[in-house]
């Protein structure tokens, strides 16, 4: 593999490690700062919120200057944002830390995946793509249990110090290496994307996986870990929790990226949605630690596939309607941040009026949607490929 794809792993890696190590520590922020739940809800939210404002305009500025400059910034945002979060003395300045990190995040995931699908060939674009899935799964695996333990050891910010550090390093060797490939995107207005996208069943497929997954792991990541803290658990038994579902998260994705092509398929997409919902049966029962734990654990068997199917599907998608990769990876970069902002308040709100199970119940019914819409958007393309295999 050529090295700045390994590069841009690494750098996709100490991303998720700082996105994801927010999850166990927000029990003890929540203790620190006093927050409610809703104000617990938003720091979980925030680095998302940053990223729905980021995306659409990284996208369109990676394709119209180039995706590796516009990263290379954004991994200076990043790295700048997870060391300010390292010292943030307050609820205040550790929010606008996480706000300016999700801007480069944001950026990272439209600019750059822009450049890894720019510099990867034909024959393994597929593969190169879904493998960013599951390098994001090691980091979400690493990242909570990590934070989790230095926060018990060490000190809350110490993890956003310690990937913040290398994160910096790693931008300046890509920087000064190899500058990939670089190809012409097209430039159309947003009107016309977004009309595309719609119509089209692998872009619409996309995007729902987008929104199952971005409102999905915001639930879970703020409900979950406030039921186990309540429950005693240490920020390092959470982390430890979150990190074996990360685990299980990663053996899903890779089997998407070993498969390639063959495996990125909008009705296995739909019946993997269905699946989250039914995940959800033991905390729609019991409030109970053990079924806090079962869920997490089983819910993981079902995210990390379609994760790894949605950027295929809309760099394919895109290929086929002419739109510039970049465009399009940030339009499903906003979608995702959206959702995962709002899933969070709402999920805030709900437990603090319902309760827990009102959070989840509202979660189960969205997936089932979800999964209504990915079979839908299959039933469309199966037609299609039908209709030009007629077609003489």
């Amino acid at each position: 593999m050529r090295r700045p794809f390994l590069l841009f792993y690494v750098l996709v890696f100490l991303d998720e490690v700082a996105l994801l190590s927010i999850v166990p520590l927000v029990p003890a922020y929540t203790r620190a700062y006093g927050l409610s739940d809703v104000r617990a809800g938003a720091l979980l939210s925030a680095s998302s919120l940053a990223i729905v404002v980021a995306s659409v305009p990284a996208g369109r500025l990676s394709d119209r200057f180039g995706a590796r400059v516009v990263t290379l910034v954004a991994s200076a945002i990043a790295a700048a944002a997870m060391l300010g979060s390292a010292v943030a003395p307050n609820y205040p300045a550790l929010l606008a830390a996480r706000l300016a990190f999700g801007v480069g995040s944001g950026t990272i995931w439209s600019a750059g995946i822009s450049w890894l699908s720019d510099s990867a060939g034909e024959d393994v674009r597929d593969r190169a793509l879904a493998l960013v899935v599951t390098t994001a799964g090691v980091g979400s695996m690493i990242g909570p249990v990590f934070a989790g333990l230095l926060a018990d050891h060490v000190a809350r910010g110490a993890v956003f110090a310690v990937a913040g550090v290398p994160m910096v390093a790693v931008t300046v060797v890509l920087a000064l290496g190899d500058p990939g490939t670089r190809m012409r995107h097209g430039h159309q207005p947003l009107g016309q994307i977004a009309a595309g996208m719609r119509s089209s069943p692998l872009l619409a497929g996309a995007i729902a996986i987008m929104l199952l997954g971005g409102v999905g792991d915001g639930v879970v990541n703020l409900v979950a870990p406030l039921q186990m803290g309540d429950h005693g658990l240490s920020s390092g038994a959470i982390g430890a929790w979150l990190s074996a579902a990360s685990t299980i998260f990663i053996v899903s994705s890779v089997a998407v990226a070993r498969a390639g092509r063959r495996a990125v398929s909008l009705h296995l997409a739909a019946t993997l949605a269905a699946l989250q919902a039914v995940a959800l049966i033991p905390v729609l029962l019991s409030g109970a630690q053990a079924a806090v734990v079962a869920t997490v654990l089983v819910r993981s068997i079902a995210v990390g596939a379609p994760y790894a199917m949605a950027f295929p599907l809309g760099a394919l998608g895109a290929a086929r309607l002419g739109f510039g990769t970049g465009t399009v990876n940030g339009l499903m970069g906003v979608v995702w941040g959206a959702a995962n902002f709002v899933g969070p308040l709402v999920a805030g709100a709900v437990i603090a009026g319902p309760g827990d199970r009102a959070a989840y119940a509202l979660l189960a019914a969205w997936c089932l949607l979800i999964a209504l819409i990915l079979l839908r958007a299959g039933r469309r393309e199966d037609a299609a490929a039908a209709t030009a295999a007629a077609a003489p």
